[in-house]
């Protein structure tokens, strides 16, 4: 039996959090964490095979997950949801440039959930071309 691709999820707001739970649900291994201290240990104590972070308001340490994350697996593919205009993002913390330089794929909120989905499959067949994914 081949085993599903994993995804840690890492959203403040528990319905994004949920929303893409369902949606990779039955094709992926989901785990969703609401804060950097558990996505960090997440990080730390699990191999993932994608990165979903959401960026909103500065609630989140975002680049301080991605820092740790291209530390302790180089490799791993990073889709960052921002939660505001990708340019005012930039203008409102300076520190999230570096961390968006090294996402995989960014997505702005609002965004259609098929289309971010698509990419996470896109990004999981890149890393796992083996993997059969139902659509």
């Amino acid at each position: 039996m081949v085993a599903k691709p994993s995804i840690l999820i890492v959203d403040v707001d528990s319905l994004t959090r949920w929303s893409l739970i369902q949606a990779g649900q039955g094709r992926y291994q989901v785990t969703a964490v609401s804060n950097e201290y558990s996505a960090l240990t997440e990080l730390r104590d699990h191999h993932y095979d994608l990165l979903v972070i959401g960026c909103s308001s500065g609630q989140l340490r975002c680049d301080e997950i991605t820092q740790e994350a291209r530390v302790l697996h180089p490799a791993l593919p990073i889709l960052v949801m921002c939660g505001m205009p990708l340019d005012q993002t930039m203008c409102d913390c300076s520190r999230r440039a570096a961390h968006l330089h090294s996402a995989t794929s960014i997505h702005e909120k609002p965004f259609k959930l098929t289309r971010l989905m698509e990419d996470v499959d896109r990004l999981l067949n890149d890393t796992h071309p083996a993997t059969p994914h139902q659509n």
